[in-house]
């Protein structure tokens, strides 16, 4: 891998480079040292939001966090797969001042699992409005074990408080990563 890297140095000119950065694998960090060695005014180092991205992940994998994760992607999906509880529940996030819409996590950016999480979170009060003016509608979308469970979550006090802790716990290294990426 470091004689990948450093044919590409040699092709673009190594007087145009003053860094090269790589994801933190251990393959790569035995190839900074090559890097360094044959360049010593180029540094090599480890991608900080990369490094940001594991930390989340393993916050994220740890057991309730995960399925405080698994829970919030539920209502999220359910919410957004039901057209008639969709439109109520934009109907209660627009009354109750809400912007920002319910955002769903991707696999491979593990600070999206912050957003989607946040964007749950800050959206509280229409998710239990939903679930207190609606309970009809939403104990009768088939599966109804599905539609029972979502309910039963979306009025649970303690999962709220397990999303906010892990809100709280995602917050600073998914600025983090936000701030790297969107510079």
């Amino acid at each position: 891998i470091a004689d990948s890297i450093c044919d590409v140095i040699e092709e673009v000119g190594s007087s145009k480079f003053a860094a090269v950065i790589t994801d933190n694998a251990a393959v790569m960090q035995a190839s900074w040292k090559i890097i360094e060695n044959r360049y010593p005014y180029i540094a090599a180092y480890g991608c900080a939001a990369h490094g940001d991205n594991l930390l989340i992940k393993d916050i994220a994998s740890l057991p309730s966090n995960s399925k405080t994760l698994k829970e919030s992607s539920k209502i999220i999906q359910f919410i957004n797969n039901h057209h008639l509880v969709n439109a109520k529940f934009e109907e209660k996030r627009k009354e109750a001042g809400i912007a920002r819409k319910l955002s769903v996590s991707v696999s491979t950016r593990f600070y999206s699992e912050y957003t989607s999480a946040k964007s749950l979170l800050d959206a509280k009060l229409a998710v239990k409005r939903l679930a207190m003016e609606n309970t009809v509608l939403l104990g009768n979308i088939n599966p109804k074990s599905k539609s029972s469970n979502v309910l039963s979550l979306m009025n649970s006090d303690e999962f709220w408080d397990r999303l906010q802790k892990l809100v709280e716990d995602l917050e600073l290294p998914s600025n983090v990563v936000g701030e790297i990426f969107f510079l």
